[in-house]
Order: C-alpha cells, then sequence, then structure tokens
C-alpha cells in the first residue's frame, strides 16, 4: 500500500506475512497463497518515482505421499495462481486437512480481501 510520510512523500510498502516457499507445520497454516509484487523504477535527478505496481499471486504447492501425515509431503512447487487449476487443487497435500480450502476461487477470494484493487 502506498503511505505518506513527511511533507506528502508517498513510500510503497509491501507486508511480508512468511517464507516464499513454505514447508513448515506448525499445525495453524490456513492456506499456502504466496504472492509477489513487480514495479518500474525511475529517476530523474533527485526525484525517484515508483510506477505500475502490480502483485501477482503464487500458489505454494505440494503433495503428501500418505494423506494428512505431513512428514509424507513432496513436489514443493510455486506456481502463478493464473496457471493453478482445480486439479492442481484436488491434488494439494494441504486438502487432506479439516476446513482447508485449496481451490483456485478460495485463492482468488483471499487474494481480493487482501490486495488493493489498484495492485491487481
Amino acid at each position: 500500500k502506498w503511505v505518506k510520510g513527511i511533507n506528502n512523500h508517498k513510500t510503497l510498502v509491501v507486508y511480508s506475512l512468511g517464507n516464499f516457499l513454505n514447508g513448515q507445520n506448525t499445525g495453524n497454516e490456513s492456506n499456502n497463497l504466496c504472492g509477489s509484487i513487480n514495479f518500474d523504477i525511475t529517476k530523474k535527478g533527485q526525484k525517484i518515482v515508483i510506477k505500475n505496481v502490480h502483485w501477482k499471486s503464487l500458489v505454494n504447492y505440494y503433495r503428501e505421499r500418505i494423506p494428512g501425515n505431513k512428514d509424507s509431503r513432496y513436489d514443493f512447487t510455486v506456481y502463478p495462481l493464473d496457471k493453478y487449476n482445480d486439479k492442481m487443487a484436488n491434488e494439494h497435500g494441504m486438502q487432506s486437512g479439516k476446513n482447508k480450502d485449496m481451490t483456485k476461487e478460495h485463492m482468488e477470494r483471499i487474494t481480493n480481501e487482501i490486495i488493493d484493487k489498484e495492485f491487481l
């Protein structure tokens, strides 16, 4: 998000909520949604401008050899959400947990709730 500082100076702030590729198992993971942000930086004299800010949602994907056994996880891969599909969601290791929803639609819903529309 854009944050105004001294003299109305604008700063782009991107908050991180975890690791890029996450294999930890704390027991409270609710999804495996990740993301990246891209932007252009131009400098004219002493002025620096950030523009064309764009968020890209990613999915931290893995499978389990034994459903429900987090020690059997393998095939960790990060996929762009726009390339993630129903087959992958059904095979996602997190789907074996209670109340876990790794569908593309759910990941899109989280993205739209959290990321400002101007960056999508």
